[in-house]
């Protein structure tokens, strides 16, 4: 399961899908916007839209020119636009054991493919705005335990790597203990505990040109969760053999 939504959940806190543009800006008669090869299209929306060579599409909404001032191109209203396009993807949680853990010994957890910072851009009218995604990642493994790291590495036969994301477990959970079972945590779902990849992406612009700024944007969280079922190690005595 993967989901995608901003960090609080406030709606309010979305960036706007289209940026304004004010009708008198000089770069709506520019013919080649952004430089060569670029050029204008309409979306069929009433939005004017940008194509650039090796570049992000940006749309705009136009408006007229006494809601918006002198015509500027807004960097950070631009960012913010770029920023709800960024493909922001968890990638899925990968297990070590595979079926199933095993309680009092090490499971290894991943996501593949690993998130990696992100990165957009757009030139125009003699501006440029670089948007950033940076990602960290808070693992939930089910039983209360919880890990502030990052994506985690495959698993690896020696000893564990520095960025291993790594869970003991002490508590069995099973298909069917629940309810069955009065030793489970309460935690403990049909399909065994559920472990959440919560990727946090550090969100941030940045302008060169007639408007040069800077500064952070809200922040965006991607989720993945993924069952897993944890079996129970046992000791038995057993006779020993004649000396």
């Amino acid at each position: 399961m993967v989901s995608v939504k901003t960090r609080g959940g406030a709606a309010s806190s979305l960036p706007p899908r289209i940026p304004p543009l004010a009708s008198n800006s000089p770069v709506l008669r520019d013919q080649h916007p952004g430089g060569p090869g670029g050029f204008w299209y309409s979306d069929g929306a009433g939005h004017k839209c940008l194509y650039t060579p090796g570049s992000v599409s940006q749309c705009f909404t136009v408006v007229p020119a006494s809601n918006g001032g002198a015509g500027a191109v807004s960097p950070s209203a631009v960012a913010q636009s770029l920023a709800r396009r960024a493909e922001l993807a968890p990638g899925e949680i990968k297990t070590s054991p595979t079926r199933e853990g095993l309680t009092g010994a090490q499971s290894w957890f991943w996501l593949a493919p690993a998130p990696t910072p992100q990165s957009l851009s757009i030139s125009l009218a003699g501006e440029t705005v670089n948007v950033t995604a940076d990602p960290t990642v808070e693992w939930r493994f089910g039983d209360g335990g919880s890990l502030d790291g990052g994506p985690g590495v495959p698993y690896q036969a020696d000893a564990p790597a520095s960025d291993a994301i790594t869970h003991v477990y002490d508590t069995r959970c099973l298909p069917g203990d629940q309810g069955h079972d009065p030793y489970v945590l309460a935690s403990c779902d049909r399909d065994g505990y559920s472990v959440e990849a919560l990727v946090v992406w550090r969100i941030s612009y940045s302008a060169a040109g007639p408007v040069a700024g800077s500064g952070a944007l809200p922040a965006r969280t991607t989720e993945t969760s993924a069952s897993y079922p944890v079996s129970e190690s046992r000791a038995f005595l057993v006779s020993g053999g004649g000396q």
